[in-house]
């Protein structure tokens, strides 16, 4: 592995791309060498310089480019993944605390994300200028948006994409690895000073007003809030009085009928914010969609609290929902080895409420030799009224995978009972048994060729029904 460490050095730079690298002479220097997916030297130049201030990271991209610059995207957030762009995963804390990404296209337009949130969108800064021969972005990023910042060392990853030839360039990398944001091959930054150490207390109110006739229920008006408290630098108890809207993304859209059920985002806020710790289980090549866990099946609230967070090896989260007569509640513990080779997990789901209760149990295992190798062992077990034979409400499921530069196979076998069918939960289809088989193989050609590669893919799966023959396949 050509691991990297450098020292981050103390400058508050011009955040314009139009000012001259020279500009940015105080920063710390390193470049992307590394082309994750073709696993050779990176085909084109990318300089990245790096500094903080004490209160926030700054980053700039300067990427030379000799294909077209694409730059389509103009309003963050939206459209990520069809644009050129850079990026810099953080982790603060290693595999003990939580993953930050930040990317920025050419036109200066950016995207976020992190495990602590499953709608992190904090409030940060990006420009981006094209110009002859590539472009030029840059970032400010505020510590206080990153749960459990510290002065010393953090794991981090420089990245950039490559639109039109799909080539992705990392700072640190190993040559065996497939994938940019690899927390096993990222490289070390060392920060001098001391960050906020935990975020601040959160506290959102709100008022809703509706107009209408008694007997619609009309003219009401309500407050509510929602609460976040720090307890460590990476754990928080968090609660929701009153919620203010229904799990709503898009309105007046247009649904095509469909024989199976439909999957939904969750976007409350209460359910997102320790989204990332639930459903840590295992299954390859399958088109059944399992989550043991689906909050968007639960009704708003009426009120909620849970706590959520990381400690050194070990997560874990719980909630409890509670509205009028119903209780729906969740438990989740993970354990990830140092070395991220090992990962376990347990949860438990419950509901409820007169004349229904339900309790779902699941556990998963995983190996993965960060190279080529992956095996997995997952199960569930649905109990309540509506189980009507309690031999035939589990879930069991293994598989392992293989994958190099150009060629990858993901195996899954699998049982799904009748009866296990979570209330709080989505399960694509109960009631087979069966196997999946996923592969994919890519063909390189020359560097100088016109045409860089070409890939072909192949799924195939059979399942037998529980009253009948082949059920799905």
């Amino acid at each position: 592995m050509v691991s990297s460490a450098i020292a981050v050095n103390q400058y508050a730079p011009p955040l314009s791309p139009a000012s001259s690298p020279s500009a940015w002479s105080q920063a710390t220097a390193l470049d992307l060498r590394w082309d994750v997916v073709a696993r050779r030297s990176a085909t084109e130049a990318t300089a990245v310089r790096i500094a903080s201030d004490g209160a926030f990271i700054y980053v700039r991209f300067d990427a030379a480019q000799r294909e077209p610059v694409t730059a389509s995207a103009h309003s963050d957030d939206v459209g990520q993944g069809n644009d050129d762009a850079v990026w810099v995963d953080l982790w603060p804390n290693g595999s003990s605390g939580y993953y930050y990404q930040f990317e920025v296209t050419p036109n200066g337009t950016h995207y976020e994300s992190s495990s602590e949130n499953a709608n992190y969108q904090p409030a940060w800064e990006s420009h981006g200028a094209i110009h002859d021969g590539g472009y030029t972005a840059t970032m400010k990023i505020p510590l206080k948006v990153i749960r459990g910042a510290h002065g010393g060392d953090w794991k981090a990853q420089f990245v950039r994409y490559i639109h039109a030839t799909g080539e992705q360039q990392v700072w640190s990398f190993d040559p065996q690895q497939t994938q940019s944001d690899d927390l096993a091959r990222a490289g070390t930054l060392r920060f001098k000073d001391a960050a906020p150490a935990r975020p601040a207390p959160r506290l959102a109110l709100y008022g809703l007003a509706t107009a209408a006739s008694a007997s619609a229920g009309g003219p009401t008006s309500r407050t509510g809030a929602d609460v976040s408290i720090p307890i460590t630098p990476t754990a928080s108890f968090y609660a929701t009085f009153h919620p203010d809207f229904s799990n709503v993304e898009l309105d007046q859209q247009t649904i095509a009928p469909s024989v199976t059920q439909r999957a939904f985002s969750e976007v409350r806020p209460f359910f997102t914010q320790g989204a990332s710790l639930y459903n840590q289980v295992f299954y390859y090549a399958t088109p059944s969609l399992i989550q043991p866990l689906y909050t968007p099946a639960i009704p708003t609230p009426r009120d909620g609290y849970a706590i959520e967070g990381k400690q050194g090896v070990i997560s874990a989260a719980a909630f409890d929902a509670l509205g009028n007569g119903r209780a729906d509640m969740a438990t989740a513990l993970d354990y990830t080895s140092p070395d991220t080779h090992w990962r376990g997990s347990l949860q438990r789901v419950g509901v409820s409420e007169p004349g229904l209760i339900d309790d779902v149990s699941t556990a998963s295992l995983r190996y993965n030799d960060l190279v080529h190798a992956s095996y997995y062992l997952s199960y569930g077990h649905d109990n309540g009224t509506n189980v009507l034979d309690g031999r035939n409400a589990q879930w069991y499921d293994a598989g392992s995978a293989w994958q190099s530069k150009t060629f990858a196979i993901y195996a899954g076998t699998r049982k799904v009972g009748d009866y296990y069918n979570p209330v709080d939960g989505f399960v694509f289809h109960p009631g087979i048994a069966g196997y999946g088989i996923y592969s994919a193989k890519i063909f390189d050609f020359a560097p100088n060729s016109k045409l860089l590669s070409a890939g072909a893919s192949i799924v195939i799966d059979r399942y037998q029904g529980t009253t009948q023959g082949i059920n799905q396949s």
